[in-house]
């Protein structure tokens, strides 16, 4: 993280577990503090997509405005799709 961000802490306790496609995927809600003083959370879902390839997608918000933006950002998480080439 930045120098703006004077608290970064994962709950570990976001009962939805996110998934990109099939692949092995980790997902987190994280409680953040800019230094501003402005509290926010913010989704991570880590995919391994082969040996050498990963994705990460995150989305942050303010604590008002997170739990009222996931759905649409569930929609975005299920729309992704990875292409592999050989």
């Amino acid at each position: 993280m930045s120098a703006d961000y004077i608290f970064f802490n994962s709950t570990g306790q976001f009962r939805h577990k996110y998934s990109i496609q099939d692949y092995p995927s980790a997902s987190d809600v994280i409680d953040y503090e800019k230094s501003k003083g402005k509290p926010g959370k913010m989704l991570i879902v880590f995919a391994k997509v082969n040996d050498k390839d990963s994705l990460t997608f995150t989305y942050s918000e303010s604590k008002r405005l997170f739990y009222k933006n996931l759905s649409n950002v569930s929609l975005i998480i299920k729309s992704i799709a990875i292409l592999e080439r050989d």
